[in-house]
């Protein structure tokens, strides 16, 4: 207490020291989280293309710039999980269009089916989980673990229509004992992704998507018959915000259980490029959603789709992630590390470094 006005005295304002220092971890386990839907198909093999920029880093230690020289060092994992999931998680048990497994779709559930269309080069299946230990007794060489996650990260493109982004990712790395329940009742799929998720280690997302994500609490916006929602099933997510998850539950389900600054996410979505921040530049979110590229509007030329965010290479559209953005704000909130790219770009090489930067910061690894 210290003396104030003549000898009066009131308590000092607490200052706050932030959260204590992390204690490092040398485990990483990272999730590719990729929309396979028809529309994706050039956004996937420009991931796939620069994944070896992403792994390369991570086993070396070491992140290039586009010319190869090293601008940082830092010390790499001792033991690196990679597993692959997509986004598709039925529709309620509803009869839609391109979505064939009405259900459950793929449930979160590790992905284990390689490249048909590389036969040849990509075995016809993978283990759930791709295990790489830089320097160590690793299973595989670098070149084939590279090759593995790139097998299986090529997801296709005959998926469901409805992306349930955020549910597929939260239900994949859930515990069966947590509070959180999905669909029809059933629990999260950590136990059934066995082997993937360490307790000590830094756990990393990297999602691909074109559109926003429509994770529903109330299933029968799925359905076409709904006497609730109506109008074009392509619209319904949009025209009944009230029927989807709030995005609490994710930026809280995410982090659960872990220290938040042991999670780092990187979202490539239709961010327009002229709104992703420059490496080291603070993020401004109000910016972004207030951007008239990111206001939702039924396109004028075709009324069952919104008006595209940005185009892409080849005019691939994709449309505005306000729920995506939404997420990376209140990740950043609790102290998680978020970053955002553009699905648009034609490179992928910037977010994807900055991610690394993030991720050797989450382990506190840095040389």
């Amino acid at each position: 207490m210290e003396p104030v006005d003549g000898g009066a005295s009131r308590p000092t304002e607490p200052v706050d020291a932030g959260p204590p220092p992390l204690t490092p971890t040398d485990e990483l386990d990272l999730l590719f989280v990729i929309d396979e839907s028809g529309s994706m198909e050039w956004a996937r093999q420009t991931l796939i293309d620069t994944t070896p920029l992403v792994l390369g880093a991570l086993a070396e230690g070491v992140l290039r710039d586009p010319d190869g020289r090293a601008i940082a060092r830092f010390t790499p994992p001792r033991s690196l999980h990679v597993g692959v999931i997509d986004v598709d998680m039925g529709t309620g048990g509803f009869n839609v269009p391109t979505c064939l497994e009405r259900n459950f779709g793929s449930d979160g559930l590790l992905r284990q089916v390689g490249d048909p269309l590389r036969e040849g080069i990509c075995d016809a299946s993978y283990p759930p989980v791709h295990v790489f230990e830089p320097g160590g007794a690793s299973p595989e060489t670098l070149d084939e673990f590279i090759l593995g996650v790139g097998c299986v990260a090529a997801v296709g493109s005959e998926g469901c229509g409805f992306e349930q982004q955020l549910e597929s990712l939260l239900k994949a790395i859930t515990p069966a004992a947590s509070p959180l329940t999905f669909h029809d009742g059933t629990r999260g799929n950590r136990e059934r992704n066995a082997g993937f998720l360490r307790d000590d280690a830094t756990l990393a997302v990297v999602l691909l998507t074109n559109e926003d994500d429509c994770s529903v609490s109330d299933p029968d916006v799925y359905n076409p018959a709904s006497t609730r929602f109506t109008g074009d099933l392509n619209l319904r997510c949009f025209n009944y915000p009230e029927a989807l998850h709030p995005i609490e539950r994710f930026a809280d389900g995410l982090v659960a259980g872990r220290d938040p600054r042991r999670f780092v996410m990187l979202t490539l979505a239709g961010l327009p490029e002229h709104l992703v921040p420059a490496p080291g530049e603070r993020r401004n979110y109000r910016r972004m959603l207030r951007d008239e590229a990111m206001q939702e509007v039924v396109d004028p030329d075709d009324d069952t789709r919104l008006t595209p965010s940005c185009g892409g290479p080849r005019g691939r559209p994709a449309y505005p992630p306000r729920r995506l953005v939404e997420l990376a704000r209140a990740l950043e909130h609790r102290r998680a590390y978020a970053n955002l790219g553009s699905i648009c770009a034609e490179s992928y090489d910037g977010p994807l470094r900055g991610f690394v930067a993030d991720i050797a910061a989450s382990m506190n690894r840095a040389d």
